[in-house]
């Protein structure tokens, strides 16, 4: 099978309620290596609860989940250990895993590179601005080597600015590390900058309106009132 062709994430016929509340109704795509993914729709509609199904937060639903690799999770707080430094934050994984010491301080000095943050490794979270605390988090995610990464909104608390940064330095990432990503997003803009499917859902109960291949198409301002026409819709 051709590198890109391999599914990471399927989804086949799954549904989910809450009591009496049904959330997702017959949810079915797939995500292949490589591929950054957004998905978008009203607020309430069930886009979180996706990712905490393939993260296994949840296993109460209906339908095939298969997942093929190490998955990570970004969440919209950063999550950071008050307690410890950015050093030790990042190393959390490799620590839990039982690695050798020399193997933890390869591993945590190459993301302090990485994330240019080498001169705040002593820091504690509460010394770090918003977008500094972000990038410590999504390094003690790629500390654990994951080759999915979920994102539930991880630029929601940050400005214009520190956003672009945040998702320069993800796409990077990306690109180097060929990850699959997969991002909830409620800002159509960043998911047409960022992706390269966009899966579109209605309102609760979630069905997929539609899924956009973005290879060709970057007309933002006109793919924006399509999307947003088609979310319109898709809560008559």
């Amino acid at each position: 099978m051709k590198k890109g062709m391999i599914k990471k994430i399927i989804f086949n016929d799954v549904s989910m309620s809450f009591g009496k509340l049904k959330v997702l109704d017959n949810i079915s795509f797939s995500i292949s290596e490589g591929e950054f993914v957004s998905i978008i729709g009203p607020s309430g509609c069930g886009k979180t609860t996706l990712l905490y199904l393939i993260n296994r937060f949840r296993n109460d639903y209906h339908g095939v989940i298969k997942t093929y690799g190490k998955i990570g999770f970004i969440f919209q707080d950063h999550n950071l250990f008050p307690w410890m430094n950015v050093l030790e934050n990042i190393g959390v994984g490799p620590i839990n895993s039982n690695r050798k010491n020399s193997e933890i301080h390869h591993i945590v000095q190459n993301l302090l590179k990485e994330i240019n943050m080498k001169k705040f490794q002593y820091n504690y979270p509460h010394q770090l601005s918003g977008g500094m605390k972000q990038k410590v988090s999504i390094a003690r995610c790629l500390a654990n080597n994951p080759d999915i990464l979920l994102m539930d909104e991880p630029s929601n608390s940050l400005d214009y600015f520190t956003k672009r940064r945040i998702y320069d330095f993800i796409l990077n990432l990306w690109k180097k590390k060929n990850l699959t990503i997969l991002l909830v997003t409620h800002d159509i803009e960043d998911a047409l900058r960022l992706s390269t499917k966009i899966i579109i859902l209605s309102d609760r109960p979630a069905k997929i309106i539609a899924t956009l291949h973005l290879e060709d198409d970057r007309n933002i301002p006109r793919l924006k009132d399509k999307i947003l026409s088609m979310i319109e819709k898709g809560k008559d």
